[in-house]
Parts: structure tokens; sequence; C-alpha cells
């Protein structure tokens, strides 16, 4: 863990769309990606690799930090098949900064833009089903490390980055903790502050308990039944206090498990996962297989296979959910979804073919004798500014301009042309200039050469006409 002092990071103070905070990484803050408890989330590139990464920033002095425990388990489950890497953890003089992969949307964001015209939003039961052995697995996973999430919600669910969508990850470990290795049973605390979210916490969570491996279980059964159905019986509940809106959920939650009318409507076996995890031990290992096959059980029942093709998973959606996560910063207004969609969907084609366009733009680059980097070209799309007294970062740039002027094809004029409409060669006008000088008498010549060639064809046609 990388803990070196930088220079102070003053967000909310710059003016510039980008901040570097040392020689490898700069956060772009025009890619601000959500806010959490603890802070903010923006895109960040490695400038060694022009990779994008994602970037946690935490105050300094938070009364409750959360950021560097979160490091320490990411750094843990480091390898680990569904969790993002944390590739460093940073310390300045005002902030605390965790860089780590740059993923996709949530699983709550998608199935609120999912372009079906249901009046309640919710996946498919086969997709439902699919999305819970994953979990399972990523549950599994993090047990065995010792460590329980105690926040699992469809939040902390997202998909991964492009080519990509079909593997699920969890995030979010600010809240999760090592599981004790006492045997005694926890005491119930009654004024104990509730941790998690309310929507998806466990029972025993309401009344007080300590929470382990059957609560992450019990949460993530209620994030499926909310996908299933698209909403839970204790949602929307009105009250004076928190604290009466707890126990009216509490008894809600209580009710539809004790009669069973949370898993109406569904095949038996996910009555029997249900109860399963109700009646498990707070010491208890969760059989996490058993559950596994049970629901590879229930889709074979359905006549539906574990294939990974989620509802989610087709070209023309995923273009549409990644281009609204990247320029909506992943914000969820319930009240105003629809209509926002209808918006991206428009602009969503618009940006289908701008990124055709671009296509066609790399493939020129890349044939060009400019030897224009395309690295490069899309850096400067994103609008960062190369640091000029900065050799570490800019001797390849530099080298890859000066080798725009070693070669030359047919081509590279309409390239050029193309560079200039984009304004990527403000700083080298003189060099272009020549550039174009060059071509230019090239082109002429060649010009000059197939018209002496013609003329040299003309003539044998007509000798071979006179001999004849």
């Amino acid at each position: 863990m990388n803990e070196g002092k930088n220079e102070n990071l003053n967000i909310e103070g710059a003016m510039e769309d980008y901040f570097e905070i040392n020689e490898n990484y700069t956060i772009l803050l025009n890619k601000k990606m959500g806010n959490g408890s603890f802070g903010q989330i923006y895109q960040c590139l490695n400038k060694k690799t022009n990779e994008i990464l994602a970037c946690k920033i935490e105050s300094i002095n938070e009364l409750k930090p959360q950021l560097y425990h979160e490091s320490k388990i990411m750094f843990l489950l480091k390898n680990c098949l569904g969790f993002p890497t944390c590739y460093d953890f940073i310390i300045t003089g005002q902030d605390k900064i965790l860089i780590m992969d740059y993923l996709g949307p949530n699983l709550e964001t998608i199935m609120k833009k999912l372009p079906n015209n249901d009046p309640i939003k919710k996946f498919s039961i086969k997709t439902s089903l699919m999305i819970m052995i994953q979990c399972i697995e990523r549950l599994k996973t993090l047990h065995e490390k010792g460590i329980i999430h105690r926040d699992i919600k469809p939040e902390n669910f997202v998909i991964g980055p492009k080519n990509k969508e079909r593997l699920i990850y969890l995030i979010d470990f600010g809240l999760s903790k090592k599981i004790s290795n006492d045997k005694k049973l926890p005491l119930i605390k009654v004024d104990r502050n509730i941790i998690g979210t309310m929507r998806y916490i466990s029972m025993n969570t309401h009344k007080g308990y300590e929470q382990g491996k059957r609560d992450d279980l019990e949460s993530l059964f209620y994030i499926i039944i909310y996908f299933i159905k698209g909403e839970l019986p204790w949602q929307n509940i009105k009250s004076k206090t928190k604290s009466e809106k707890y126990s009216k959920i509490y008894e809600i939650k209580k009710k539809v498990t004790d009669n069973k009318e949370l898993v109406e409507g569904l095949p038996l076996e996910m009555e029997k996962i249900l109860e399963y995890i109700l009646e498990l031990d707070y010491f208890e290992k969760p059989n996490y297989l058993m559950i596994i096959k049970t629901i590879e059980m229930v889709l074979d029942k359905l006549n539906l296979s574990n294939d990974l093709q989620f509802d989610w998973y087709s070209l023309d959606f995923l273009n549409f959910l990644y281009y609204s996560f990247n320029n909506n910063n992943n914000d969820i207004n319930n009240d105003t979804c629809e209509e926002n969609t209808k918006k991206e969907n428009k602009s969503q084609k618009e940006k289908v073919k701008e990124n055709e366009k671009n296509e066609k733009i790399n493939d020129v680059l890349k044939l060009s004798t400019i030897n224009h980097d395309v690295k490069d070209y899309n850096a400067k799309k994103l609008k960062i500014s190369y640091n000029k007294n900065n050799p570490k970062v800019n001797n390849s740039y530099i080298r890859n301009k000066n080798n725009q002027l070693i070669q030359e094809r047919s081509k590279s004029l309409t390239v050029l042309k193309r560079l200039y409409s984009q304004k990527l060669a403000k700083n080298n006008n003189n060099e272009y200039k020549n550039i174009k000088l060059f071509l230019d008498t090239k082109n002429r010549k060649e010009k000059q050469n197939k018209e002496i060639f013609k003329g040299k064809e003309n003539i044998k046609i007509k000798n071979i006409r006179i001999k004849k």
C-alpha cells in the first residue's frame, strides 16, 4: 500500500477538468460517477497505461472513516473472481484516495433502465436466478476470506466493463467486518445502530443481533425477490419517526416470511431456500453449493438454463446503458427514470453513429504515414492536457509527434485535414505546413509521372496502329 504524501487535493476549488494526484494518476473531475456516505467517486486516468480507472475520495477529517478499511479488504480479495482490484491507496494533505477498477453500472440502475413497458420495472425470473447464482458465489468467496459484507443491496452488485458484461462484481466494503472467532453467541443490543440498508437487512439485524454469514444470505434473498417481482411488501412505508418505520418494516418482513406470502407464486424450491437460510445458526457455515444446485434445479424445471444471457445482454441496450452510465454519473431518480430513458434512447443512436465515425478515423490513423499515436488521440478527446514540465509523462508523446515527420503516404493529406479540423495540430502548425508542402510536391510529381506514362502509352498505341 502506497501512503505517500502528495499535494493537497482541493476538488471544489479546481477550475480545470482534471486534477493530477501524482505522476501516475489524474482525476477526471468532469467524470463524476456518484456520491457515497464516505465521499465522492470519479473516473481516474492511469497516465502510464492510458487506462481509465475509478477513484474513491474521502476527507482526511471524516468522522467515520471507511476508505482505508475498505482498501485493506480489497487487497485481501485481490485476484478473486468478481471483485474489483485495488491498485493504490494514496493519502494527501486533505484526502484519502482509493484507486480501483472502473466497472459497469449496478443492477438497480440496469433494472430501472430496461426497455420494457411494464409499470413496475423488474428482471425476468431467468435473469434473477442467474444473478442469484453469481451472487452466492461472491458471498462464498467473501465468507471464506473471513469477512461478512453487512450491506448487501442491488447497488453493490455491478456488471463488469465492456466485454465482461456477464460477470457480476460485489463492491463497497466500507461496512464489511471480519468474522469473530469468539464462539460466544452475541447478545441482543436494543440501542445498537442498524448497519446496512433498511429495505434488505435481515430480521436478526432488526432485533439488534450481530450480523453473520446467514444475514448476508438473507439480504441477498430479499434482493432476488425484489428483482423477480419489482417490489417488496415493506416498501413505501410511511411513519412519523425512523424507529417507528423500522419496527413497521420488521413486522411486515416477519409476517410475509412466516405465512410464505413473500415467495407466493414462485417455485417451491425458492420457499425451501428461504426456510434453510432463516434456520441457519449464527456460527453455522452455509451450504452454498446446495443453494446453487437448488437454483439450477428451478431453472431446469422451468426449461431454462444458466447460459448467462441476461436481460441486459443485447448490443443496442448495452451501448445505451454504458453511454448513459458514463454521461449521467449513474444517478437514478425513480420518479423521472422513464422520461430520461426516452431522451437517452434518442441520444444513444447519435452516440452509436459517432462511435462508428471515430472507429473509422482510428483505422485511418493506424494506416496513415503520419503514424499518429491512437492512444494519444483518445486521450486528447478526454480533454487531458499534458504537462510540458513533466518529462516522464511527455517523452513518449513528444517522440510520437516527432515521428509524424518521418513517413508519408497518399492518404496522409486527408488525415492531416481531419487533424486540423479537430485542432490536434494547434501547437505544431509549422511542422504540419512543412508536411503539407512535402505532400503537395509529391502528389504533383506523381500526377506528372502519370501524365508522362499515359503519353508514352498513347505513342505505343499509335506505333502499333501504323505498323498494322
